[in-house]
C-alpha cells in the first residue's frame, strides 16, 4: 500500500503549494481595463484581485446595479469566480461615496494607499458595529448618528471617519 501512494505524493504536494500561492497571489488591474473579462488563466492563479484607480462613474454604476455595464459584469463575473475583488478608490472620493447602495455590495473596499475603507449606513452607529476594526477608513452615511462609545473607540485606534453621502449618484 505504501508503494501506491508513493508516487501520488509528490503530486498532492505539488497541488497543496499551488494552491497556498494562489491563496496568497495578489492581481493589480486598472479599473480601465475592465472593459474586457479578465482571462481564466489569471484567475486561475490568483485569489486576489485589485482593481486600482475606480473612478465616480464605477462606483455609481455599480450603486445602480448596472446591467448594461460591462465593467460592472466583468466585476461581478469574478465575485462568481470566487476570487475576493478590492476596489482601490481616491481618498478624496470618500465623500461622494453612495454607501447605502453599496455596503451590501460583495466587494472589498480600499484607498488608493491601501487602507481599508468600512461603509456604514445604519442609522446608528454604536460600538458593536465597529468593535472588530482595527485600522482603515470609517465612511459613514450622511445622517448616521455615531455613539460616544464607536466616537471613542475610532479615536483610540486611530481610525478617522468621514460622512459620505447618502443617495444613488446621478
Amino acid at each position: 500500500m505504501n508503494q501506491a501512494t508513493a508516487p501520488i505524493e509528490p503530486i498532492v504536494d505539488r497541488i497543496v503549494a499551488l494552491l497556498i500561492e494562489r491563496q496568497q497571489a495578489v492581481y493589480h488591474l486598472p479599473a480601465c481595463a475592465l472593459d474586457k473579462p479578465l482571462p481564466l488563466s489569471i484567475a486561475a492563479r490568483h485569489q486576489h484581485i485589485v482593481i486600482d484607480d475606480v473612478g465616480l462613474d464605477l462606483v455609481c454604476e455599480l450603486a445602480r446595479c448596472d446591467g448594461q455595464s460591462a465593467r460592472a459584469l466583468h466585476l461581478f463575473a469574478l465575485i462568481q469566480l470566487g476570487l475576493d475583488v478590492h476596489l482601490s478608490v481616491a481618498t478624496t472620493l470618500c465623500l461622494a461615496l453612495p454607501v447605502k447602495a453599496l455596503q451590501h455590495l460583495p466587494f472589498h473596499w480600499q484607498s488608493e494607499c491601501g487602507e481599508a475603507l468600512h461603509l456604514y449606513a445604519q442609522s446608528v452607529l454604536a460600538y458593536r458595529d465597529i468593535s472588530q476594526v482595527e485600522h482603515g477608513i470609517a465612511v459613514v452615511a450622511r445622517g448616521t448618528i455615531i455613539t460616544l462609545m464607536a466616537k471613542e473607540t475610532f479615536i483610540a485606534r486611530h481610525i478617522p471617519w468621514v460622512y459620505a453621502e447618502n443617495r444613488l449618484c446621478n
